[in-house]
């Protein structure tokens, strides 16, 4: 395991500094089957109204992880949807994930290793966060 030492007051720079450091993974990631996995969810009507509920509510509880994930984006030069997506991968291949279907037709368990980050989608409308 590399270990990236960073000091900074804030977490976009942190973010940043990530992003760019891992710029190369990062892209690749972001055009493995997996991703295309997730990406068929937020094109989805349904996945797009659980991540624009799931980004509001982590905007409200958790402005520094927002803001951090920001950064990873744009020192890694993809959209913000990207690495938000992959924050919430574990919470959308367990609640969905044999419903979801790529655009080759499989279903794919995305890679879920790293820290955890998830919104909960309740029945009565509201959304639920946590970061570990």
């Amino acid at each position: 395991m590399k270990l990236l030492e960073i000091k900074t007051a804030n977490g976009y720079e942190l973010g940043r500094r990530v992003g760019v450091r891992h710029r190369k993974n990062i892209q690749e990631d972001s055009g493995s089957e997996a991703f295309a996995f997730l990406q068929a969810f937020y094109n989805s009507d349904f996945g797009r109204e659980v991540y624009d509920k799931c980004l509001e509510r982590s905007e409200e509880c958790y402005p520094t992880i927002v803001d951090e994930i920001r950064g990873i984006a744009d020192g890694a030069d993809v959209p913000f949807e990207n690495i938000f997506l992959h924050s919430m991968s574990s919470e959308i291949w367990l609640n969905y994930g044999e419903d979801i279907k790529t655009e080759t037709g499989k279903t794919v368990f995305p890679d879920t290793r790293g820290c955890v980050f998830f919104c909960i989608l309740l029945l009565s409308g509201r959304t639920t966060c946590s970061h570990s």
